[in-house]
């Protein structure tokens, strides 16, 4: 399954309480305009890209609920486009001990071909080691290695560390997306201005104005089902993210070329009275 991390995607921040949490990590719903970053490899025959990406947050007391959905539409010279479409949904607890989590990607040129990733994942505690147990498309339990993070719970970590000026960041984290999905995140943290950004925006801007910049730079180390680190990273990603979890940009960097995502629309959801 072609990974896209677009699924917003964040020793001592990594047990970051849950007050922290509730304040940094705002509901949103977001719009993105999907790109090619940059011009790709020659030879890939690659000529443009396009489409939308739709993400949602929300706190619900009990813990956070994501979903991210979007249409990728890839142009080549001669070869007319392919189309793939993902939907991703996750539920994270408050604690950050459990997560549910469903995955389906399809293709129109396969003839509505549907891969599909359904699991929980726990951990008994935090820094402790878990299991992730799929229950489609087969059966199977994946090792989570000491330290393990769901993708909320190591945003929040990585926004820590960026809001206390540390210029480096590394933790484990399961995403769900396979059975492949455990990795080690090494990211180089800088301030940014995010200038263009803040210009492009409709809908409640209001949420990023007074809110500080940061660009992450990404390289995801996977392990095997045994919970080994390959030493080889799978893929980079950049992004700007915002100190309230809002992520500006992100460009994924899949080796022949590069998909860029820009926030175009915002909208704050209400926060729940817990």
């Amino acid at each position: 399954m072609l990974r896209f991390i677009f699924t917003i995607f964040i020793i001592n921040c990594l047990f970051t309480d849950i007050s922290f949490a509730q304040s940094t990590i705002v509901s949103h719903e977001a719009e993105y305009e999907l790109s090619l970053a940059e011009p790709p490899k020659t030879g890939l025959g690659l000529t443009a890209a396009g489409g939308v990406m739709k993400y949602k947050t929300e706190y619900t007391c009990d813990g956070w609920i994501s979903s991210n959905s979007f249409i990728l539409k890839l142009y080549y010279d001669g070869l007319g486009e392919e189309t793939r479409l993902w939907n991703i949904s996750t539920f994270e607890s408050k604690d950050g001990l459990t997560m549910s989590f469903a995955t389906q990607v399809s293709s129109e040129e396969k003839d509505g071909e549907v891969e599909k990733v359904v699991g929980q994942a726990s951990i008994p505690s935090l820094g402790k080691e878990g299991r992730a147990y799929f229950s489609y498309p087969e059966k199977i339990s994946v090792f989570l290695p000491s330290g393990t993070m769901f993708p909320t719970k190591f945003n929040i970590a990585l926004l820590s560390a960026a809001q206390r000026s540390k210029k480096t960041f590394s933790g484990i984290m399961f995403d769900g997306s396979g059975f492949d999905a455990v990795s080690e995140v090494n990211v180089f943290i800088s301030p940014s201005q995010a200038t263009d950004l803040r210009k492009s925006i409709q809908g409640d801007v209001g949420l990023l104005r007074r809110e500080v910049a940061y660009d992450f730079s990404m390289a995801f180390f996977p392990y095997s089902l045994e919970g080994e680190s390959t030493g080889i990273p799978s893929y980079e990603v950049h992004s700007t993210y915002f100190s309230n979890g809002i992520a500006g940009e992100i460009i994924q960097d899949l080796g022949s070329f590069k998909i860029k995502a820009v926030l175009k629309k915002l909208r704050k959801l209400p926060e729940p009275k817990c």
